[in-house]
């Protein structure tokens, strides 16, 4: 295992605020950071580490401009791939390896008493500081219900059907599953608890988690949780799914939409893919103070350009998510294309409905 000797780059006021991201999602962290820069307190000191997974030298050098001139800002870099290799990790849909850096926090940041944790798809609406002040007891981590989850279960969903987080995690209240994007570590009470150990257990016993590292952190941590209200950690949720919500928890929900101070956009669909998701507007804000901005409109040129978010759900629903590119519906067809490419296309009519791989005819339903 690595050594690592990572001390508080600040000797007061010091807030730790700890991201994880290869190259690819690099362009995203830097729109986080715009956020946290703009919504920062002259009087504290920004302690920000990147637990990187191969971020090119230029990318970094790119970020690390973007503070120059800021003293009460520190950033720094710590590259995790070798923390990689004595353990599997399960990886599916559109996650990458470096979601799982978060469970190495407790031995990279030894010496801190705590640490913030954010993904890098959200954007802060508030300091930062405020939710690294908020007392967590004994608890091993500070974190926000996750009512999708809490929604999905009530409504058996195909994720969720057989009460995924009782048989499967051994968590008996699913209404305390956790979204892991936004975490308080308690690292003095992790390392205290011995659940620093208890992540790699769980890693092995789990197998295929569904939601990855997140489970192995809800099973890990149950029952040693302070949630803070989800104004810190909100998700946009159709109507459907916040209408199988308690009364309490609709109300949760309510109080977040209403002033979140972190808004986070959950699920593969991200604002970077189309500007017609609830709240892509905030986003954008910041994406255009990211010294990336111009590559981030380059690489997401053709969802951005010709995407109707309604039918791209219609075509989620059918075949479980669309990674990247787009999806037209005109004249009865329903196109997914990467690129200029029709890598899938749906012709239909009153009589029949032909499927096309790479515009090569497939099969046909005749309808009686």
């Amino acid at each position: 295992m690595v050594s690592m000797d990572l001390t508080p780059a600040f000797s007061k006021n010091n807030v730790p605020v700890v991201f994880a991201s290869d190259d690819k999602y690099v362009f995203y962290l830097s729109v986080v950071l715009a956020s946290l820069k703009g919504h920062s307190d002259i009087n504290s000191n920004y302690d920000i580490v990147v637990l990187s997974f191969n971020i090119s030298e230029g990318n970094k050098t790119v970020l690390r401009l973007m503070f120059g001139s800021c003293p009460n800002f520190s950033l720094r870099f710590i590259e995790v791939e070798e923390f990689f290799k004595n353990h599997e990790f399960f990886i599916d849909r559109y996650l990458s390896l470096s979601t799982y850096s978060r469970l190495f926090i407790p031995e990279i940041f030894s010496k801190y008493q705590k640490v913030v944790y954010l993904d890098s798809d959200l954007v802060l609406n508030a300091d930062v500081k405020e939710l690294y002040d908020i007392d967590l007891k004994d608890k091993c981590l500070l974190a926000c219900r996750d009512l999708g989850f809490v929604s999905g279960t009530i409504r058996k969903d195909k994720f969720f059907g057989d009460n995924y987080a009782v048989n499967q995690l051994h968590i008996d209240n699913y209404f305390e599953y956790f979204n892991a994007g936004v975490l308080v570590f308690n690292v003095e009470a992790i390392k205290k608890q011995g659940k620093d150990k208890v992540f790699f257990d769980k890693l092995r016993e789990l197998k295929k988690p569904i939601f990855h590292d997140q489970d192995v952190l809800n099973a890990s941590c149950y029952g040693s949780v302070a949630f803070a209200p989800n104004m810190w950690n909100f998700s946009f949720y159709p109507d459907e799914e916040i209408r199988a919500l308690s009364e309490d928890f609709k109300k949760l929900y309510k109080e977040a939409a209403e002033n979140p101070k972190i808004v986070h956009f959950v699920g593969f669909e991200k604002p970077w893919h189309s500007f017609q998701k609830p709240f892509a507007f905030l986003w954008w804000c910041w994406a255009r103070k990211s010294p990336f901005y111009e590559l981030i409109l380059k690489k997401n040129e053709a969802s951005l350009s010709d995407i109707d978010f309604e039918k791209r759900e219609y075509f989620v629903r059918l075949f479980g998510y669309v990674p990247f590119g787009r999806v037209t519906v005109q004249n009865n067809k329903i196109k997914y294309l990467i690129w200029k490419i029709p890598v899938f296309k749906l012709k239909r009519n009153k009589q029949s409905r032909q499927i096309f791989l790479f515009n090569i005819p497939c099969f046909k339903v005749i309808l009686k």
